[in-house]
């Protein structure tokens, strides 16, 4: 056999396996498009609220006992009735979930009392009543800040390990509202001659949160530039809004 032959056979055996390769690729491929294509409609959760944010727990953090077993955390707004009090807002509500596949979730209660909810017939003729409690809630919120609501939000955590394993934790939660027009405070969101404003919270356990700092304020329709440092550790964080 010639050198010329034993080339030309060298060349088409790559050939052959880059062929093969092109087909597992191929393959592969339609497997993970498959996927993302067909979705399974998965039974209702039970969760209660308007667009909220959470986050998976890290492995590191070990939850309170009132969230015992806790995977996962959701932090929603609810307004799905009238509040109790004078504000006009129900606060954030907390979620949780224990199982695997994060279908089951269960609302966290503590003493406070911002919301009834029927679940059982109409607001009219309701025979079951389930009232509702916030981890942020307006009593939280310090009067100068004159906000019009507690809105939609987005949930993120920092953590801090040291060489033993041990971690810090601190978990943030970015709440949007409005700034109301002086001497009218909790004036929703709805309210005319208001501005934009964001308000960010913390907490290290997720159950027991310090009164927010102002994130963004809209208050000349120009950019604005925020640097905050998360409590107790060394991490900064730039934000810029448009």
């Amino acid at each position: 056999m010639g050198a010329h032959d034993l080339a030309g056979r060298k060349l088409l055996l790559l050939l052959l396996l880059l062929l093969l390769l092109l087909l597992l690729l191929l393959r592969l491929t339609a497997i993970i498009l498959r996927q993302l294509v067909h979705w399974t409609r998965q039974v209702r959760t039970g969760m209660r609220g308007s667009s909220g944010g959470g986050l998976a727990l890290p492995a590191s953090f070990v939850p309170p006992p009132e969230l015992k077993g806790a995977r996962a955390i959701a932090v929603s707004s609810v307004p799905m009735g009238p509040p109790r009090g004078k504000a006009n807002s129900t606060g954030l509500h907390l979620y949780y979930s224990t199982d695997e596949k994060l279908l089951q979730w269960s609302a966290y209660r503590n003493a406070s009392d911002v919301q009834d909810i029927c679940v059982v017939g109409s607001a009219e003729h309701c025979t079951v009543w389930n009232n509702q409690t916030c981890i942020i809630c307006p009593e939280l919120v310090p009067d100068e800040l004159n906000i019009g609501y507690i809105g939609d939000n987005y949930v993120f955590q920092t953590q801090d390990c040291d060489s033993d394993g041990s971690c810090k934790h601190d978990f943030y939660v970015l709440s949007g509202t409005n700034h109301c027009p002086a001497g009218e405070p909790w004036c929703t969101y709805a309210a005319g001659k208001s501005s934009p404003q964001a308000l960010l919270y913390h907490s290290v356990d997720l159950l027991h949160w310090e009164p927010p700092r102002v994130f963004y304020a809209d208050t000349h329709g120009s950019a604005l530039a925020s640097i905050g440092y998360a409590a107790g550790s060394q991490h900064k964080v730039t934000w810029l809004f448009l």
